[in-house]
């Protein structure tokens, strides 16, 4: 029980901070502390589902995000580095291997083009269901030993909990960070057992194993 709502925390919070990086394309107001923001929406979400998830949809309205992301030419929405293409990497999934798209008439890439469309829209409410579920999973003992424990680990600064638009500098995973600690010669804080769980099944990723596109 200890480990499963261990693994449903952190993959809330996780999910959070993907839910945030999402919105930094149509908002420049995003959390300085992604830790504090989880802890205050899960304590939210415990009390009221409807004003968690009013919260959560004052913050992103995804029909705004798609006209971003979707917004210029076919071919340069499809293009490798489009804004596509960095959304589909923060839901795990590898870029579409396109070329020579300026051979394709507009009409014809519009189609993939609403295909896409479809596809983000279907993986934004399935990220938006796991929001919005995740705390029902955990009890509020474990989840205030487990933000109790992440603001430890943010002090002794090994987690970088800023949300960042760019992809390469933002926070993932606590494991991950602990992982690079340790191949360091930083030393981690006490209690450090509580977090390693992440490493192992704690980290599955946010793609949850479902293999959507191949670029082979």
């Amino acid at each position: 029980m200890l480990r499963g709502d261990l693994y449903h925390c952190h993959a809330f919070a996780q999910d959070l901070e993907t839910f945030y990086r999402l919105s930094g394309y149509v908002t420049d107001t995003l959390p300085d502390d992604l830790i504090a923001k989880a802890e205050e929406l899960f304590r939210k979400a415990r009390v009221s589902e409807e004003d968690f998830r009013k919260t959560l949809e004052e913050q992103l309205n995804v029909e705004k995000f798609i006209d971003h992301v979707f917004k210029g030419r076919p071919s340069d929405v499809l293009k490798q580095g489009s804004r596509l293409s960095e959304v589909l990497a923060l839901f795990g999934v590898p870029s579409p291997p396109f070329t020579s798209l300026v051979l394709f008439p507009d009409d014809a890439l519009s189609i993939i083009v609403d295909s896409f469309k479809d596809f983000v829209r279907s993986r934004f409410g399935y990220l938006m269901g796991r929001i919005q579920k995740g705390p029902q999973y955990v009890s509020e003992v474990i989840g205030h030993f487990y933000f109790s424990k992440a603001r430890e680990y943010q002090m002794a600064g090994i987690l970088e909990t800023k949300v960042k638009k760019n992809r390469q500098q933002s926070l993932r995973k606590i494991g991950s960070k602990l992982s690079t600690c340790r191949r360091s010669k930083t030393k981690p804080p006490p209690c450090s057992q509580s977090i390693r769980f992440f490493q192992g099944n704690g980290t599955a990723s946010d793609a949850n194993g479902v293999k959507l596109w191949s670029g082979r």
